[in-house]
């Protein structure tokens, strides 16, 4: 089913909403003085003195400020006659003229009250963008919950805009008071909207949207660096001119106020510092300022720091019949852990070796279902599955947002997440990490891809939707082919994330299409991407495969168990069978979630996996072994008991050198059950004895 927001939906949205989303821009009592920052810019400037009729205290609710505009392109959205306001298309619903002022009054609770901006340019001055307004109210009855203050950009869909900013205006009184807010992705088609849902007469006056052509240019933030719990480096790029620059980091709440001051004008020449006395697990904003002689820019957002740290794995200390608990430490502000064993395989001969090979013909969610849905079937609303996990595969570990599984052997993505959201909200620097990026994609779990010198082949079957929605067809916009984009995504450990190596954009069509590529920058820890792009419906997914060359004596090392969404640091474990001639590695990695925009969304963020820890090491066959040692074992019935072995790995071997049992001991003793008769080797250590049953 194709989605569609519409314009009512965005320009009236739900305050309730607002409340729960993560704003990007701060509210101040006092309005800036811009004019120490460069020439103000004024993009709107409204003082509603043509809103003559009535008076602030008897608003005229007979009034009717609302036209229909010739041009029958121009949204319902740019509704006010131009004989009110001072630039023409404004729009309004339930807006009356109040003495010089604009009363907000809806009689009707299913219908919310709201007067909005032109749509405007607020590309320039690198977006950075100041709104300001006075508000009060007109009664005091009760307590009220707050304006809704919404900036939504149209430049990328002229009629399904996306939020550049969702807030609630507290505070607001029967006193006048002036209410600004900063943004700082300002496009060059957006509009702000203020509007009321409580039924409350409210007072909006002096509507203002300004930027600044400043001396000295505000700084772009880069995502953050190396954090450790108790340091990270902020990072953002050169501002030409600058001398240098100005760091403050604060300790901040969940909801973002800031608290004390961590680090104040830290000063540095460079276009990074570290920052160290953090805490781990607490939350703190920091905002960068640059400076060149007498001048400042203005700062940078809050940008916020709410990381984690990589957890540490506590050594297996001993693994019998393949089974063990694997225990970690806990992280601060994790939510559940994601937990993998690694096997590592010798390869026995040069060639190509595949490293995935993935049909999904039994695939399920995590909790084994596939919901009956198919392609003609496709589920209603997969972004209840923002972040999947997929069961029931051959090659565990995968992840999925905004997926479904198809009980045909598949996986469908909605292509609609990237066609309304990430295109949009990309812009946004308070969270600049990639997670915020609200792609549906598939990815792999993390692989070496660094042999062959980081060259490989990839296959994947893929099939995009053609797609359009009623307003498509209301406006004559074209339908959408769903396309797709895999990528190779390699871990920056100076960036502390995966980014893009390489990238190959597929045109698709209503059918299944073979795409194939080769790709060249793997490395020792590289994923494979697929995203659904271009189109709002869907791209469904199969039959991936990822082959590369090896050389004799290398391994090929993969994720051969995996257990997600892991509420306690610990899990029990079973290796696969056979798993005597392999070796094996375990690894973590803590998981966390913030809301963002809508109180339905969330982004997730992941601390980086930590290093492979040994689990299992296959014992080698054993040629030279002594009659008699210092091993000290004995039988007993059908048991071979060997003492001795705190810590050791202990293995059982034939006559001939073959391993037929191990086990890593944590216990002073080890008993193998040997029901046959015959000449057997025991090996602990590096000490051997043979003895006979």
């Amino acid at each position: 089913m194709l989605k569609s927001l519409t314009m009512a939906a965005l320009v009236a949205a739900s305050l309730a909403v607002s409340g729960t989303a993560q704003a990007q821009q701060t509210q101040m009592r006092a309005a800036t003085d811009l004019t120490q920052y460069g020439t103000v810019v004024d993009i709107v400037n409204e003082d509603f003195s043509k809103f003559s009729a009535g008076s602030e205290t008897a608003p005229d609710f007979n009034a009717n400020i609302n036209t229909t505009y010739s041009d029958s392109k121009v949204p319902y959205f740019e509704n006010v006659d131009a004989k009110y306001t001072s630039q023409p298309r404004w729009g309004a619903s339930f807006a009356y003229p109040a003495g010089g002022a604009v009363c907000l009054y809806s009689t009707d609770e299913d219908f919310v009250s709201h007067i909005n901006t032109p749509i405007i340019d607020a590309s320039g001055h690198g977006g950075l963008t100041f709104i300001r307004f006075r508000a009060r109210l007109l009664e005091n009855v009760g307590n009220y919950p707050g304006l809704g203050l919404h900036v939504i950009d149209f430049s990328q869909n002229p009629t399904n805009g996306s939020y550049l900013l969702i807030k609630q205006v507290k505070g607001v009184t029967t006193e006048w008071q002036e209410f600004e807010y900063i943004i700082y992705n300002g496009t060059s088609k957006m509009l702000v909207n203020i509007n009321d849902e409580n039924n409350r007469k409210v007072l909006i006056d002096d509507v203002r949207v300004q930027q600044v052509d400043q001396y000295v240019e505000t700084p772009h933030l880069l995502p953050h660096r190396a954090y450790t719990g108790n340091s990270f480096k902020p990072a953002w790029n050169k501002v030409e001119g600058a001398d240098k620059y100005l760091v403050n980091v604060y300790n901040s709440d969940i909801d973002g106020n800031i608290g004390d001051i961590l680090a104040g004008n830290m000063e540095t020449t460079d276009t990074t510092c570290t920052v160290r006395g953090l805490l781990p697990g607490n939350i703190y904003r920091y905002n960068v300022t640059a400076v060149s002689g007498g001048r400042m820019s203005l700062p940078t957002n809050n940008a916020e720091l709410y990381d984690l740290v990589t957890p540490v794995l506590d050594p297996v200390e001993s693994v019998e019949d393949g089974k063990f608990t694997a225990t970690w430490n806990k992280v601060p502000n994790a939510l559940y852990y994601n937990y993998y064993v690694y096997e590592e395989k010798p390869v026995t001969e040069d060639g190509d070796v595949t490293v995935i090979d993935e049909n999904f013909d039994n695939v399920t969610d995590w909790g084994g279902g596939s919901f009956g849905w198919t392609a003609d079937e496709q589920p209603t609303y997969p972004n209840e599955q923002e972040l999947g996990y997929l069961a029931n595969v051959n090659q565990t570990g995968f992840t999925a947002t905004c997926w479904a599984p198809l009980q045909a052997g598949y996986v469908a993505l909605d292509g609609w997440n990237y066609f309304y959201d990430v295109v949009k909200n990309v812009r946004d620097v308070d969270f600049v990490t990639y997670d915020i990026k609200k792609y549906a994609k598939l990815e792999t779990p993390e692989f070496d891809l660094s042999k062959d010198e980081g060259r490989m082949h990839i296959s994947v079957d893929l099939w995009g939707t053609y797609a359009e929605d009623n307003l498509d067809k209301e406006n004559n916009y074209p339908a959408y082919q769903v396309n797709a984009i895999v990528a190779l995504c390699n871990y920056d450990f100076t960036l502390g994330g995966y980014v893009e190596a390489e990238t190959k954009h597929c045109v698709l069509s209503e059918a299944w299409n073979t795409f194939t590529a080769d790709f060249t920058k793997g490395t020792e820890n590289s994923k494979i991407v697929i995203y659904a792009t271009d189109g709002p419906g869907f791209l469904f997914v199969d039959n991936l495969k990822l082959t590369q060359r090896y050389e004799k004596g290398e391994s090929l090392s993969r994720p051969v168990v995996f257990n997600p969404g892991l509420v306690q640091p610990k899990v029990d474990v079973t290796l696969p069978e056979g798993y005597q001639a392999n070796n094996y590695y375990q690894r973590a990695q803590a998981v966390s979630q913030r809301d963002v925009y809508l109180a339905t969304r969330q982004y997730t963020f992941y601390s980086r996996l930590s290093d492979p820890d040994e689990v299992y090491a296959a014992p080698t066959a054993i040629k030279d072994v002594t009659a008699d040692s210092v091993v000290k074992a004995s039988v007993e019935g059908d048991n071979i008991v060997v003492v001795g072995t705190a810590g050791e790995q202990v293995t059982l071997h034939t006559a001939s050198g073959a391993c037929v049992a191990a086990v890593k001991s944590a216990a002073n003793s080890v008993s193998f059950n040997v029901p046959n008769h015959g000449v057997y080797i025991v090996k602990v250590g590096t000490k051997t004895l043979k003895l006979t049953k």
